[in-house]
């Protein structure tokens, strides 16, 4: 009886230790802090260039950086149309510049912030030129191409390309200061005026 009696007042003592080192356990995982990343909201500002013709051999428009923000481009879609029959070896090109275009005859479209909740009255501070006359180029070199067909000479003919970096896996094009730039570009001669393209850029500010 003895045995017994120890045995199970052992077994009671041990099993008031382990629930004791459990609760003391819990207690301390209880205390250890989690922290989650907030999620930056930039702003982010979008612009096109619409119907616009041909300026010829050269940049047509061109996203411009910023003196006091980085900005990264996040889309640029491209579209065009032609009645008239263009040579097969025709592209539209997509240039990142290091050093300022001189010269040509641009305008500059209306810039709108995607969301105007976020840093509401924040102006962009990039600029979009939609050349009428072809810039000379400053340093530059070809990020995308597109071949351009347009085939049919009695018959509108049509072109689609759009463009979205992969942010996981690359950084988006990047504009540090007023001489970089990012161009839609015509590197080849067409036979006539060329056609006629409607371009789109969407980008973010910090």
């Amino acid at each position: 009886m003895r045995i017994h009696y120890f045995a199970k007042r052992t077994l009671k003592s041990v099993l008031i230790s382990a629930l004791a080192s459990a609760a003391f356990v819990g207690a301390a995982f209880a205390q250890v802090p989690s922290f989650q990343t907030p999620v930056t909201q930039r702003n982010t500002y979008s612009a096109s260039v619409v119907n616009v013709v041909n300026p010829g051999n050269g940049d047509a428009a061109c996203l411009v950086g910023s003196a006091s923000k980085t900005i990264r481009v996040t889309r640029v879609t491209y579209s065009a149309f032609d009645t008239t029959a263009q040579a097969a070896a025709n592209s539209v090109a997509l240039v990142k510049r290091t050093t300022a275009n001189t010269g040509g005859t641009s305008s500059q479209p209306s810039i709108a912030q995607l969301d105007t909740g976020t840093g509401t009255g924040t102006a962009a501070t990039a600029v979009l030129n939609a050349y009428t006359a072809v810039p000379t180029a400053g340093t530059g070199v070809t990020m995308r191409s597109w071949g351009l067909s347009f085939v049919a000479v009695t018959t509108v003919s049509g072109f689609d390309a759009s463009w979205t970096p992969n942010s996981s896996l690359s950084r988006a094009p990047t504009l540090r200061g007023t001489a970089q730039s990012l161009c839609v570009n015509y590197p080849g001669t067409f036979t006539t005026s060329g056609p006629t393209g409607n371009i789109t850029f969407e980008w973010t500010e910090q």
